[in-house]
């Protein structure tokens, strides 16, 4: 199995895990972004809004991460 592109499908769907989980939240700027209509992290305002609105979430689950990554 080629892992460089398993890793980064996982990184695609982990990405697209938390942008749905998100849901509406409120970004630095004040503006209400809905998270689950994104298709990319700039259009949300950028990973720093992307990750506000995560940990507003509090709790983040990802999905088809390989069994050796760890501390992430």
């Amino acid at each position: 199995m080629n892992w460089r592109r398993f890793h980064r499908v996982a990184l695609a769907v982990a990405a697209l895990v938390v942008i749905a989980a998100c849901g509406s939240t409120s970004s630095s700027g004040g503006s209400s972004v809905d998270w689950s209509k994104q298709t990319t992290a700039s259009g949300g305002g950028g990973m720093d809004a992307l990750v506000a609105a995560a940990k507003a979430e509090g709790k983040l689950t990802v999905i088809a991460l390989p069994p050796d990554w760890a501390n992430y």
